[in-house]
């Protein structure tokens, strides 16, 4: 599979979508919590479907996924993942208690992820839908704490043979002195694909004329 290869200025683009999406994120986390929280993006890449083993690092360690489905023009599927020791802290942030203090994620701690996974995909994708200038919307989120790899295994079997291409966004979650990891991967199909990367390369037009 050929992967279209992206110049500077297009990755540098898409890493500025990346970072509008989770600043808004963050700003919207910040108001529910009562805290400042900020969300840092280090690396943006678009990668073929084949990757995602290797992205997520498969293995026997418990990890948190937060699963939607993209609905608008275009579609694709949204899965944003933490590892456990991740998804524990964050909670503690969320529902402002010190850390270390959640040791299980029971009801109440997936219900504050599963939110905190609604406000954040559905911003990162208006960044997205701003740029191709059409409406894009989140599902019901779909929360799975399991191995790494059963998560990675039943994602692949979905989304191999439909989707060529995923978006990784790693993200820093930053609130005092808590830094928490996760990653916001994009599943786009053909089409959403091939009309952002379109957008891209016009993005890439405008700032040569400039």
């Amino acid at each position: 599979m050929k992967l279209p290869v992206l110049s500077e200025i297009q990755r540098d683009s898409l890493k500025e979508i990346a970072s509008i999406g989770v600043s808004h994120a963050a700003t919207a986390l910040s108001k529910m919590i009562n805290k400042k929280v900020l969300i840092d993006v280090p690396q943006v890449n678009i990668l073929p479907i084949d990757d995602l083993p290797k992205e997520i690092e498969a293995s026997e360690e418990l990890m948190v996924g937060i699963y939607f489905r993209v609905i608008g023009k275009v579609s694709g599927k949204v899965l944003l993942t933490f590892k456990k020791e991740s998804a524990l802290l964050l909670t503690d942030v969320l529902l402002k208690r010190k850390a270390g203090e959640t040791k299980i994620l029971a009801e109440m701690e997936q219900s504050a992820l599963k939110e905190l996974g609604a406000i954040s995909t559905a911003v990162c994708l208006n960044a997205i839908a701003d740029l191709l200038s059409m409406t894009l919307l989140p599902s019901i989120p779909h929360f799975t704490y399991d191995r790494a790899n059963s998560i990675v295994k039943s994602l692949f079997d979905e989304v191999n043979g439909d989707y060529k291409y995923l978006m990784v966004v790693d993200s820093v979650f930053k609130e005092s002195s808590n830094q928490i990891l996760g990653k916001f991967l994009l599943f786009p199909d053909q089409e959403a694909f091939d009309v952002i990367f379109n957008a891209l390369q016009l993005q890439t037009l405008g700032q040569g004329k400039k």
